[in-house]
């Protein structure tokens, strides 16, 4: 997936605050720094031990699940991950996008039956959609890629 295409799906705007939640090694946030230098990457661990502060992303190393700071980001971006949160820690994680994201949100996901890689759990996007309809966000974008579904809903 080309990363670039995958950012300015978002439609961010300069100066906005836009967080990866999971972002893992960063290669979606280093593409979101083409267009804000507001970025942050929240995960559980900096596993492939990148150093975000000197490529300008703000890292916050936290379970997702668990997260509980007083922060907000206009964006937030989710890439391979929706499917492990819903499973893990479905009414925590829609709590969090509710209270910290204020304009939008991407999630990017596998589609079932068409990735063999992956999770073994995959979901469909009529799930992710009615999650994030609960909790006041709208779909306004979509985009399919061979393995991915990618969905971008804005706050109503």
């Amino acid at each position: 997936l080309d990363p670039e295409f995958i950012a300015s799906f978002l439609d961010i705007k300069e100066g906005e605050k836009i967080i990866d939640i999971g972002g893992g090694d960063g290669f979606f946030s280093l593409a979101f720094k083409k267009f804000t230098p507001n970025v942050y990457l929240l995960d559980v661990e900096n596993w492939s031990g990148q150093d975000f502060k000197a490529v300008g992303i703000n890292y916050i190393e936290s379970n997702f699940c668990n997260y509980s700071k007083d922060d907000t980001f206009h964006i937030g971006f989710m890439a391979n991950v929706y499917h492990d949160f819903r499973l893990e820690c479905k009414e925590n994680t829609l709590k969090n996008l509710k209270r910290m994201i204020i304009r939008r949100i991407g999630v990017l996901d596998f589609i079932p039956g068409k990735a063999f890689f992956g999770p073994p759990f995959k979901l469909e996007e009529d799930v992710v959609i009615n999650d994030l309809q609960e909790i006041g966000f709208k779909l306004t974008k979509k985009k399919y890629f061979p393995y991915h579904y990618y969905l971008v809903f804005d706050k109503e």
